[in-house]
């Protein structure tokens, strides 16, 4: 329960765990833009949505009662807070924005769901994760391609000492955020998870308003690039090379990877459950104790928040 200072440190995530076991968890879902009415249907399916939050556009209001009659619309997160036994809150919401109402979902004892990245700047990260470990709360970044399957496959072939180079390239008709907030954010959490490392730096080599090329530095050494692209003229792609020590090099392009062996036949199978589906199963085991919470490694939150800090003055606009 929320006191005076905030939920006691355990009280929350030890109602969580008896409540758990006689009903669905029930969470607030923050903003149901278009991005997040994807994340909000994958969400029903493992949470009972009891409230929706949005600033209130016409368009979205609508949308939302025609999709959700039952669910109560609200424009205040901090009227969705006073509804009773809140496990969780899912925040899709622009990124200047993450920091800021996950500390005040955590100060009223639940569990996050934020989509990525946590902050652009380390003091908002830091903030929010020290009150998520002083709390006993999950603070779950949505570094969705973790729950990739092209993930999966390239963390199993080998492991993360025999992996000799990344190389990350973008190409987007538009987004809705910068290119390192939107997409370098993505690569560091994939470079963090397949080597073990957290980079030293980020070092931008060419820059403009619609290109942008870095360098991710490892204090190993070994050799990472991202190049990310604005392309109205071409459809969006995203493909990360990865050679392993042994010369063996494979392709992650969009949904399959190849080895350059035989860059025809794809290495993955069709599988039933979707990325997003799995993250969002992934981030209520967190909070059910099935998994390690994504909070405890400071790395994706507020070592990502850092390398995005340093880079933003060296960014071309």
């Amino acid at each position: 329960m929320k006191g005076s200072d905030g939920p006691q440190a355990t009280g929350s995530s030890a109602r969580y765990q008896i409540l758990a076991r006689v009903r669905r968890p029930r969470c607030i879902f923050v903003g149901p833009g278009s991005w997040g009415r994807r994340v909000l249907r994958r969400v029903d399916r493992y949470f009972d949505v009891i409230a929706l939050v949005s600033n209130g556009r016409f368009e979205t209001v609508e949308w939302s009662a025609r999709h959700y009659p039952q669910t109560p619309h609200l424009l205040d997160l901090s009227d969705a807070l006073t509804l009773p036994f809140v496990d969780a809150v899912f925040f899709a919401t622009p990124t200047r924005t993450h920091a800021a109402l996950t500390c005040e979902a955590l100060q009223a004892g639940c569990h996050v769901f934020v989509e990525k990245p946590l902050s652009l700047e380390p003091d908002g990260a830091i903030r929010a994760v020290t009150m998520a470990e002083r709390y006993g709360l999950e603070v779950f970044v949505g570094y969705v391609y973790l729950f990739h399957p092209g993930f999966r496959f390239l963390s199993s072939v080998a492991s993360p000492e025999s992996i000799r180079s990344l190389r990350f390239e973008w190409v987007r008709p538009q987004l809705s955020g910068s290119l390192h907030g939107e997409l370098l954010c993505h690569d560091l959490a994939v470079t963090i998870a397949l080597t073990g490392e957290l980079p030293k730096r980020v070092v931008v080599i060419d820059s403009c308003n619609r290109f942008l090329r870095c360098r991710i530095e490892l204090p190993s050494g070994r050799l990472c690039e991202s190049t990310m692209e604005l392309r109205q003229d071409m459809l969006k792609r995203k493909t990360l090379t990865v050679i392993y020590e042994d010369g063996m090099t494979y392709k992650w392009h969009d949904d399959q990877v190849f080895s350059v062996d035989d860059p025809v036949v794809g290495l993955l199978n069709q599988e039933g459950e979707d990325p997003l589906s799995r993250e969002i199963s992934a981030f209520r085991s967190a909070i059910e104790g099935h998994r390690p919470r994504m909070v405890d490694d400071r790395r994706f939150s507020i070592g990502i928040a850092r390398l995005l800090s340093h880079l933003e003055d060296n960014v071309g606009t």
